[in-house]
């Protein structure tokens, strides 16, 4: 349900989304657009594959992908798991929808 709000919200404010429930999903949509996608959206917890077994299997597509990474966890926590690159467009669950927008444009124009 929280995707599919915020998914709406950020077509409203302008953004092209492409949703996935889960890694799988989120992996072959990916594999259908990847010079379109400006930056992905990834939460650190997916049904099916990890978020890290996602991003993994992203960059094989596309390497410089920029990631934005979301979660109810800190970047503390989740620092073992993802690089530094990944913690630099962190952005902790519960998020303003402002904060979001304004990180994922600052993610796509890396």
């Amino acid at each position: 349900m929280l995707r599919s709000v915020v998914s709406n919200v950020l077509r409203k404010r302008g953004f092209g989304v492409i949703e996935a429930g889960d890694g799988d999903s989120a992996l072959h949509e990916f594999g259908k657009h990847p010079k379109d996608i400006d930056v992905v959206l990834l939460d650190a917890t997916l049904p099916g594959m990890s978020g890290t077994e996602l991003l993994i299997e992203l960059r094989k597509i596309r390497s410089d992908v920029s990631v934005m990474l979301t979660s109810g966890y800190t970047a503390e926590i989740l620092g073992d798991a993802f690089d530094q690159e990944q913690l630099l467009h962190f952005v902790r669950k519960p998020y303003l929808i402002s904060e979001l927008v304004n990180r994922l444009k600052k993610a796509a124009a890396k």
